[in-house]
């Protein structure tokens, strides 16, 4: 009789221990969910960081080249906007070197950010820089009005100064 007793007990007990392996596997799932959600967060605010850092980055050059602003105006980096001229080793005239710091913006825009581009407007003596980026990865071609969709929208930055 005892022998069968112990059959019964052995079998309880790796019952117990595949429920265990099915919890602890559960757990782990919910464990590298969460790991992916906190990358793919810091990558959004990396992101982030790089558009603020990218507008402000043109606003300093703007603020540097004040004799030639009504250059800068009606930029859209996705024009490609080419400067022939290094004005980092010959010396430019103030147009040039707005020519140049639209190239070098637009350059560091694309290789920056997802999909990103920016745009310049100068309306009466008002500077507004824009830079745009498609954060979700789905073809996103415009800015969003509060919070974006991810189906659709773009993240936008938008800051306005005067020089």
């Amino acid at each position: 009789m005892k022998r069968f007793e112990r059959k019964q007990i052995a079998g309880f007990t790796l019952l117990e221990v595949l429920i265990a392996l099915l919890v602890l596997s559960i757990g782990m799932l919910g464990v590298a969910g969460m790991q992916i959600s906190s990358l793919k967060a810091s990558q959004n605010t990396f992101y982030r960081s790089q558009g603020n850092m990218l507008a402000y980055e043109m606003m300093d050059r703007i603020s540097v080249n004040a004799a030639s602003v009504a250059s800068y105006g009606g930029v859209n980096t996705t024009s490609n906007n080419y400067s022939s001229t290094n004005c980092e080793t010959s010396a430019c005239v103030a147009a040039a070197i707005a020519a140049f710091d639209i190239a070098q913006w637009e350059i560091n825009l694309a290789s920056a950010l997802p999909s990103g581009n920016g745009s310049i407007a100068v309306a009466a003596g008002l500077v507004t820089v824009t830079v745009r980026w498609d954060e979700f990865h789905n073809g996103g071609t415009s800015c969003a009005v509060g919070e974006p969709d991810p189906a659709t929208d773009l993240i936008c930055i938008t800051e306005s100064f005067r020089p």
